[in-house]
């Protein structure tokens, strides 16, 4: 509950979390539409109405994987899968769709739901239809949970640094902002990763941090420790791992590295 608590408690429309893999980003998401869905005011102010929410993967198969972890681990028995949809006991819905099917975007475009979740990075031109969603008495929540694991992409432009910018106008750095959350629109958290989730053991700590240790090491940071990085103009390979091979190399030829 400690790393669902992170995105909890904050009232402005856009609420991003970009830490590392293992943080908790699914659970977050599903603790805040569930909380929502049973209209418990522990964290904010919620509908009293029956709430409709659309959540957002990758994949389809990804997503009946993560639809059945989530209705375990977070809903409960009291919500049922039923006509394409998790249906909580007072009405209230949430449907899944792959956020990279157009096809899908089609059987929401013109309603505005209570919450979007986006699960993971999803298509620019899918993230701008979803801002136009929120009116009406629907004040629609937006909740994405992303690693930044394929370097800059639009989220980098589009939030954090107007996010970024507007604390800096306030004399303020982005790591006490993440304390501060000045901004009007945009709620962001962009630090921590599997050391932070209370869920996890420390032998599995131990071995995510072995697995990022031949990654180029700002693919390992954000993996690890989150945030955005850009590694355009980077070499794809670990320096240090070609380093520790540099005395393998003898007059410019590659000697034997496993024996015969």
């Amino acid at each position: 509950m400690l790393c669902a608590g992170v995105v909890h408690g904050d009232l402005k429309p856009i609420n991003v979390l970009v830490p590392g893999n293992g943080f908790g980003k699914t659970t977050a998401m599903a603790h805040d539409f569930d909380c929502m869905a049973r209209h418990d005011p522990r964290w904010r102010d919620v509908p009293t109405w029956p709430v409709r929410g659309i959540w957002f993967g990758k994949l389809e198969d990804q997503l009946d994987e993560i639809r059945e972890q989530v209705r375990q681990e977070v809903f409960g028995p009291s919500v049922v899968f039923s006509d394409d949809q998790l249906r909580w006991p007072d009405g209230s819905t949430l449907s899944m769709h792959p956020a990279n099917d157009t096809s899908a975007w089609k059987k929401w475009q013109g309603i505005n739901p209570d919450w979007i979740g986006f699960d993971e990075t999803p298509p620019r031109s899918l993230w701008r239809e979803a801002m136009f969603r929120r009116r009406g008495k629907r004040n629609t929540r937006f909740v994405m949970g992303a690693t930044q694991a394929e370097g800059i992409t639009w989220a980098h432009a589009d939030l954090f640094l107007p996010w970024r910018d507007w604390h800096k106008n306030l004399g303020i750095d982005e790591f006490r902002a993440q304390r501060d959350q000045r901004h009007p629109d945009i709620w962001l958290w962009h630090e921590g990763g599997i050391d932070d989730n209370p869920g996890t053991t420390e032998e599995q700590r131990a071995f995510y941090r072995r697995q990022t240790e031949r990654l180029p090491p700002k693919m390992a940071k954000v993996r690890l420790r989150g945030g955005f990085e850009s590694w355009v103009g980077d070499p794809f390979f670990n320096e240090a791992a070609i380093e520790r091979m540099r005395a393998k190399l003898e007059d410019g030829r590659l000697v034997e590295l496993i024996p015969a």
